[in-house]
């Protein structure tokens, strides 16, 4: 009917569900349906009034007007408290609230159906990268290069989020980045020491101790 808002449109793709439009606004969607909420801040972001003094009149109806309410609880035991990003006590109602905000100012938190594969991608990346440095650099170039790119891939996931509203995970590419920089380290200083164990019991039957160790030190 004219002057109407049409009714909601949920859009699938083979990939599970991607948005639901309502009026202009398009909410982008998890493909199990579920919304990443752009949270504003800490418990309390959104201001609170006590329904007792609503009750008894004492609140300016200028503080309601224009306003859109929801009512809720935020004591302990009516158990409607959650765990946010932002605050491990986080009343249930405020969710709510946030996810209203979200919608009416379409500030979301996107992550696109292609981004599995962007992460893959990444993982495999900066995993090959650490393993080339490590093979060519010495311990301290490589210390130094896996703590650069460790905060390049932490930093880069955070201005994503705070300029695009896109949520790239560093999680699984800081994980490569660490296992590969302790297993390869490990091995390449496991080889290191079997080297210097066989210089060691090759020459001492024919040269002073000092010549070995020379030798350790530097083989070629």
């Amino acid at each position: 009917l004219e002057g109407k808002v049409p009714p909601p449109v949920l859009k699938v793709s083979a990939g599970g569900i991607e948005s639901l439009k309502i009026g202009a606004t398009i909410i982008p969607l998890q493909p199990n349906g579920a919304m990443m909420i752009n949270y504003r801040g800490p418990s309390s972001t959104f201001p609170y009034i006590s329904a007792g003094k609503i009750l008894e009149g004492t609140v300016d109806p200028k503080e309601l007007a224009g306003k859109i309410i929801f009512l809720g609880t935020s004591a302990t035991g009516l158990k409607d408290l959650r765990v946010s990003p932002l605050d491990q006590v986080y009343p249930g109602v405020e969710v709510h609230a946030t996810i209203v905000d979200n919608i009416l100012s379409s500030e979301f938190i996107r992550r696109p159906d292609w981004m599995p594969g962007l992460e893959m991608i990444s993982i495999i990346f900066w995993g090959l990268l650490i393993t080339l440095l490590i093979g060519w650099a010495n311990a301290w170039m490589t210390i130094g290069a896996a703590l650069f790119l460790g905060l390049g891939i932490l930093y880069g996931s955070i201005w994503t989020l705070k300029n695009l509203g896109i949520w790239i995970s560093p999680f699984f590419p800081l994980v490569v980045l660490l296992l590969n920089f302790s297993i390869l380290n490990m091995q390449k200083f496991w080889f290191s020491e079997q080297k210097k164990k066989f210089f060691r019991e090759a020459f001492s039957k024919y040269v002073s101790r000092a010549v070995v160790a020379q030798l350790a030190k530097r083989p070629e």
